[in-house]
């Protein structure tokens, strides 16, 4: 059923990126089902990928910033893949220029699929901002992008330290997505969002925990 929603997507709602990724799932799910041991195993590629998996989140954050900071299409494999990606990297980046980042955000309105904020056809104009990373950026600002990644990161944590290997293999997918989507963060359109309140409330955090049990010793010290 998966696989058949991810072909329909791809085929009918020219979604290539969302189609993709959610043929990936299944085909991650079927993996999961025939091998069901990944899960719990040791093997040093999974370790591997599960540590990389808990700071995936500030990997695609510096990614984000470099190409939007060093991008230059004068440089052929740059121009290669910012045609091979829609032209995502030059939009992100013609969006900084203009308007840069501010610590607490700005108003700003995106033109994508030819439509502007009220609905109206704008013929040649296009500016929407795809990647998720620098659409925080631009719109919520340093603070707001700032905080939601530390959300994220503690939520990956989370995830390794109780040994939740499917929940961080998915999340890494939606970092990953979230590279050239936008929407991946807003909860209606990403249920996986949800894991976070319950990330901050039972995370276990050894360097606050060694802080608590030196306070402690201080006070019965003083006593």
């Amino acid at each position: 059923l998966v696989l058949l929603f991810g072909v329909t997507i791809y085929r009918w709602c020219k979604a290539d990126l969302s189609g993709a990724f959610t043929i990936l799932v299944a085909l991650v799910m079927i993996l999961v089902k025939i091998f069901p041991k990944i899960l719990e195993s040791d093997f040093i590629l999974w370790r591997m990928i599960d540590r990389i998996a808990v700071v995936i989140y500030p990997i695609c954050l510096i990614i984000s910033l470099w190409f939007t900071f060093y991008f230059d299409d004068s440089v052929e494999w740059m121009n290669k893949l910012n045609q091979a990606i829609g032209r995502r990297i030059g939009l992100q980046q013609g969006a900084y220029i203009e308007r840069g980042f501010k610590f607490l955000g700005q108003n700003m309105f995106f033109v994508g699929a030819g439509i502007d904020a009220f609905g109206e056809r704008t013929p040649g104009i296009y500016n929407y901002v795809d990647n998720i990373y620098i659409s925080l950026l631009l719109r919520y600002g340093i603070l707001f992008c700032v905080v939601a990644i530390l959300l994220l990161t503690v939520t990956m944590y989370y995830c390794y330290q109780k040994k939740m290997r499917i929940w961080l293999w998915m999340l890494s997918l939606w970092a990953l997505h979230g590279l050239f989507e936008d929407k991946m963060h807003l909860a209606y359109y990403n249920s996986l969002l949800l894991i976070v309140g319950q990330a901050i409330q039972n995370v276990d955090l050894s360097f606050i925990k060694f802080r608590k049990v030196l306070t402690q010793r201080r006070d019965r010290s003083k006593s």
